[in-house]
């Protein structure tokens, strides 16, 4: 996966939605916070940084703004972290013909 700060996204989940944070909403990345353990790498022939390890932290800041405030990020501003997510689909098995 490619990010950069600047960046315009989507988020395609339900992560703040009191914050107005939600599947669908859009935005821009405003900075990326790097894993403490990430070593120091140069970047590319291209100018891309390649990460052993996920970010800690992305900061987004919505197109439509937010009233949530968090302390010690510019306002309008949300940090989202990391998240995984499983599931399991139990269900009748369908036979498509083709």
């Amino acid at each position: 996966m490619e990010i950069a700060v600047g960046m315009k996204t989507m988020i395609t989940q339900n992560i703040l939605t009191e914050a107005g944070i939600a599947n669908g909403t859009r935005g821009i990345i405003t900075d990326i916070i790097l894993d403490p353990r990430e070593p120091v790498t140069l970047p590319d022939n291209e100018g891309a940084i390649h990460l052993k390890y996920s970010p800690a932290m992305v900061l987004f800041k919505s197109d439509h703004g937010t009233t949530t405030r968090f302390q010690g990020i510019d306002p309008g501003v949300v940090p989202i972290t990391p998240s995984t997510m499983t599931f399991s689909h139990i269900g009748q098995q369908e036979k498509i013909q083709g």
